[in-house]
């Protein structure tokens, strides 16, 4: 089965997260079956996902699966696709009606599969980045003061 890698971290910092990227990597070619899937193409970016559509690889690859080119997301995390509810939504989307399958090294995500934890998993990722957002502004205007 033809299938997208998709990989992410944060941030373009050479410095920050350097290790997220090949500890993706390392984990989701350990799982067991990863050598159901055939890669066709491996997306690695780093920027962050906090705002819709703003990366260019994610984008590209949304693109070629509504063309039909593969129908299989292999990630880390979902949290690693979204964390905003405009590209949740559509993955959510995608996965209900495309027949987008959104393989993890903990479980995969189908049409069959419960979607409320899709749903949960995003909504904790948008959160998190909600929740941090909150904090670095009261650290920065506690710093400042």
């Amino acid at each position: 089965m033809e299938a997208f890698l998709y990989e992410r971290k944060s941030t373009d910092e050479r410095d920050r997260q350097a290790l997220s990227l090949d500890s993706q990597d390392k984990s989701i070619r350990e799982m067991k079956d990863f050598g159901d899937y055939k890669v066709v193409r491996h997306y690695q970016e780093s920027k962050s996902a906090k705002k819709p559509f703003n990366r260019q690889m994610f984008t590209e690859m949304l693109g070629k699966i509504a063309s039909g080119e593969s129908k299989i997301i292999i990630c880390y995390s979902l949290n690693r696709l979204a964390r905003n509810a405009n590209e949740a939504g559509f993955l959510i989307d995608l996965v209900q009606r495309e027949g987008l399958k959104i393989v993890t090294p903990t479980k995969t995500f189908d049409s069959s599969s419960a979607v409320t934890q899709m749903y949960l998993e995003f909504l904790i990722s948008n959160s998190f980045v909600i929740d941090l957002q909150k904090a670095v502004k009261r650290g920065l205007s506690y710093k400042v003061a």
